[in-house]
């Protein structure tokens, strides 16, 4: 869920439960949630919530939206095994940026830095469904699996 700091999305920084939970002023949980659980994403549920993001001095100094109501979705990560976080971070995305793209915003340094190009956030801006983006990764995410196998200590 680290791709939500490539946007003005609370990733729950500053919360009990920091990237389990993700929100800003302008979100609307029940509807964000709903779409969410529409998708069936694997392993993963989505519930409505509020929550406040507090300044903490250790782990979150200025948290995003700090002191202010964020409407958005607590992350419950229900079958491990089957749960796919990459493709649920881009359905985030997606689905707030459709929902709310008055208010949705790009950290542009910082999502292109965190995605590694550029491509996800224009694929997201052009309505492109999430799973035809992860799709056109097919051929380079096999390679990599095959290249890291040799790194893999377990």
């Amino acid at each position: 869920m680290c791709l939500i700091e490539g946007t003005n999305l609370s990733e729950g920084r500053g919360t009990e439960r920091p990237f389990e939970m993700i929100g800003a002023p302008f979100v609307r949980g029940e509807v964000l949630a709903r779409q969410l659980n529409d998708a069936h994403l694997p392993g993963v549920v989505f519930d409505p919530i509020e929550f406040t993001p507090k300044s903490d001095p250790r782990s979150a100094p200025r948290p995003k939206h700090m002191d202010q109501v964020c409407g958005g979705v607590l992350i419950r990560v229900v079958e491990r095994d089957s749960f796919e976080p990459v493709r649920t971070g881009i359905y985030v995305l997606s689905a707030v940026r459709r929902l709310f793209p008055d208010d949705f915003k790009w950290r542009i340094g910082g999502i292109d830095r965190l995605a590694g190009t550029k491509e996800l956030r224009q694929s997201i801006d052009a309505g492109v469904h999430p799973d035809k983006i992860v799709e056109a990764w097919g051929d380079q995410l096999g390679e990599f699996k095959k290249l890291r196998m040799r790194y893999l200590l377990y």
